[in-house]
């Protein structure tokens, strides 16, 4: 009765020690992958630039952040009417989409080289000044050409006219000449044409620059290029272990192959996985379409650069896997044939 009754403590502890084994180097294989993603593409300036080139955002960045500023311009008053569909088309012609691109790769480079060591700080300048200055020369000719079209005022609008801009004027009156308001609109504020951006600009609350609160940033960049290393390692410890205390080497191969196709199944997944989630948040986050559709591209441009190396990394495992469980088949067949010898 005893026998009936008797719980094999120490074949319990052994399959729940395999399993949690198992279970680890499942989930080191799989960050190993996910860690090679930051390695092969977040970390690499080049691989962002392609990324963000690759995405609506250049060509259709530039018309939501307009339309943003129009919108919160609602009920100010401000001598440039940005509704005026000529000012958003100058607007847009001047900080166009090669702007755009130009000036976040510069930004793009800068940081990479703060979190790379090779500059102390975030070398971000902007120099805006060319373009400013652009915008207000044509913004001085279209207004121009808007006071050559208007009518000359009569005696009865002349004694209703108020303040005069040109843009809500119904008429021009006769102490205003065309020349004048291309003059008047071409002196903009020097301040704003000579427009100038560093990262010394950007403060946080304390006034110090943003970037000395993330000061620990670049050490902890370093350290994170070598997490695929790190885990590597640690996924050949388990796999020793799980074979050093298993019964004999055939089902500790055995093991490892089973733990090494999940992982591999696992990853070869992600990709769609990740595709999805990416769709559900764009879907549920925002009510502009257009920015909804730049995110939605930057997400598919990512995705599409971290499914190569999901893919390729999920494949070589299932492979491995394949491997490992030949080889045990191998041994054991090898076994097989050495005659046991008779006691």
């Amino acid at each position: 009765m005893k026998g009936l009754f008797s719980i094999d403590f120490k074949g319990i502890f052994k399959g729940l020690l395999f399993s949690i084994l198992g279970t680890a180097l499942v989930l080191c294989l799989f960050f190993i992958a996910y860690s090679l993603v930051f390695n092969l593409v977040t970390s690499k300036p080049q691989k962002v630039k392609d990324i963000f080139a690759g995405s609506s955002l250049y060509s259709d960045l530039p018309a939501v952040l307009y339309d943003q500023a129009r919108e919160e311009a609602k009920g100010e008053h401000i001598d440039i009417p940005l509704k005026d569909p000529g000012i958003r088309q100058i607007a847009l012609d001047v900080y166009n989409p090669e702007l755009l691109q130009s000036s976040t790769e510069k930004l793009i480079d800068g940081f990479y080289g703060w979190l790379e060591g090779e500059t102390e700080r975030p070398v971000a300048n902007l120099d805006l000044s060319k373009q400013n200055k652009e915008f207000a020369n044509k913004v001085s000719v279209y207004a121009k050409k808007q006071a050559m079209e208007l009518p000359a005022c009569d005696f009865s609008q002349l004694q209703n006219l108020g303040s005069f801009n040109i843009f809500d004027a119904k008429c021009l009156p006769p102490t205003i000449s065309p020349a004048q308001v291309k003059k008047t609109f071409s002196r903009a504020d020097s301040a704003l044409l000579d427009a100038k951006f560093s990262a010394q600009d950007i403060k946080a609350n304390d006034g110090e620059p943003l970037y000395k609160n993330f000061k620990n940033l670049p050490e902890s960049f370093s350290i994170a290029k070598n997490i695929p290393f790190i885990l590597a390692i640690i996924a050949l410890m388990l796999a020793i272990t799980i074979i050093y205390i298993s019964k004999d080497r055939i089902s500790g191969l055995r093991r490892i192959s089973r733990s090494v196709l999940l992982a591999g199944i696992l990853i070869v997944l992600l990709p769609i996985i990740s595709s999805s989630i990416a769709k559900a948040i764009v879907n549920n986050m925002s009510d502009n379409d257009s920015l909804a559709s730049i995110i939605r591209t930057l997400l598919q441009e990512f995705i599409q650069e971290a499914s190569k190396i999901y893919y390729t990394a999920g494949i070589l495992f299932i492979l491995i896997a394949a491997g490992l469980y030949i080889c045990a088949r191998k041994i054991e067949n090898d076994n097989d044939k050495i005659p046991k010898s008779k006691s």
